[in-house]
């Protein structure tokens, strides 16, 4: 299904990788950040925290390795948590690997969540592509090149990044669907491969008819059994 949905986006040029249903969902989309604590720099790397990316206040933090470089490949990660929760924090952990152990520059990003933001649907979507556009666009202040950049994400996050993926971060997605043609974006970066963690593609068999139970698929998983229980895809829609 994921494959399905990114064949047609002509802004990915990468590998696209999707996990299983049932125990993913339990790790990726319901992550609880109340344990992740704020990054801070080491020797190795350092962290800019809360970068504001958006006119709206929306933050970043980005982990820099301390190489050198001017041309990092740069990776963005969108948290999961059912559209209504989560927090950059929880990818703080896999952000500090990837620039210690691979040299990448590494930003992880908050998006508006349902539960403050009435029109989730497209405004989350439009978040991310907003946080790849302003990686892309300081790419000199971050050190990276920005013709390798990917994206990854879990999840809730994982079905933004499939769609940012799709949608090319030169595009602007707003509700109205207005003339791209009348659009102007500062950078032309393009996602080179998008990674996708548990990613709820295909929606609709999501929200059971008739107040449903959980599929066998979830073999007793909490988690998995809360996504067909509470009404995160109707929020999020």
């Amino acid at each position: 299904r994921p494959f399905a949905l990114m064949q047609h986006g002509a802004a990915l040029a990468g590998v696209v990788v999707a996990a299983g249903p049932g125990a993913g969902v339990a790790a990726a989309g319901l992550i609880d950040a109340s344990d992740a604590t704020a990054p801070t720099s080491t020797d190795a790397y350092e962290v800019e925290t809360d970068v504001t990316y958006d006119s709206t206040g929306l933050k970043l933090d980005a982990y820099l390795p301390r190489d050198g470089r001017t041309d990092r490949p740069a990776l963005v990660m969108v948290h999961g948590g059912g559209w209504q929760g989560g927090d950059k924090d929880a990818y703080g952990a896999l952000a500090e690997k990837a620039a210690t152990d691979q040299g990448w520059a590494v930003f992880s990003v908050n998006y508006r969540l349902d539960d403050n933001d009435p029109t989730a649907w497209p405004d989350e979507v439009e978040d991310v592509n907003t946080a790849v556009r302003f990686v892309a666009d300081n790419a000199q202040r971050f050190g990276i090149d920005p013709a390798q950049m990917m994206l990854m994400g879990g999840s809730a996050g994982a079905n933004l990044s499939a769609l940012v993926g799709s949608l090319g971060p030169d595009r602007v997605f707003i509700s109205g669907s207005p003339d791209p043609s009348t659009i102007s974006v500062a950078s032309p970066a393009r996602i080179r491969g998008v990674a996708l963690w548990s990613p709820p593609v295909d929606l609709a068999p999501l929200v059971p008819p008739d107040g449903g139970g959980a599929p066998s698929e979830c073999d007793g998983d909490p988690a998995c059994a809360y996504i067909w229980s509470a009404p995160v895809i109707e929020k999020y829609l």
